[in-house]
């Protein structure tokens, strides 16, 4: 199971980046974005150079957009994850699904639903 944001350690050595110059960026980040169809190109192309993508999707169509194009990570909120999870492992993709939680206490149910793993809640994924 990945954990990643918390007061714990990070199952990832990544730093969490959401501004958008990803020029400026440390060289070990994992670029977080909220999903947008209409970046489909410009994904693709970070995708192209290996760059390590994290997306908030909202919905089924982004998710599997967002694994075709090759995230490593997909956020979405926990009610969803037990059907995003069965997507992407019944599809096989190579992306992650992370729960959006709010509590350490929240992390048993994410092991109880077999999710991947989970993200605390960052602020700019907060609707």
């Amino acid at each position: 199971m990945i954990i990643i944001g918390g007061s714990h350690a990070i199952s990832t050595n990544e730093e969490l980046y959401f501004g958008d110059d990803i020029d400026s960026s440390h060289p070990n980040s994992l670029i977080c974005k909220k999903f947008d169809k209409n970046c489909l190109a410009e994904y693709s192309e970070l995708a192209k150079q290996k760059v390590p993508l994290l997306f908030h999707v909202v919905d089924i169509r982004d998710l599997v957009y967002a694994c075709i194009i090759g995230a490593k990570y997909v956020a979405v909120n926990k009610e969803d994850a037990p059907i995003m999870q069965k997507i992407a492992n019944e599809y096989m993709y190579d992306t992650k699904v992370l729960a959006l939680i709010y509590d350490e206490d929240e992390i048993e149910w994410v092991a109880t639903h077999s999710i991947d793993g989970a993200l605390f809640t960052p602020e700019e994924f907060e609707e």
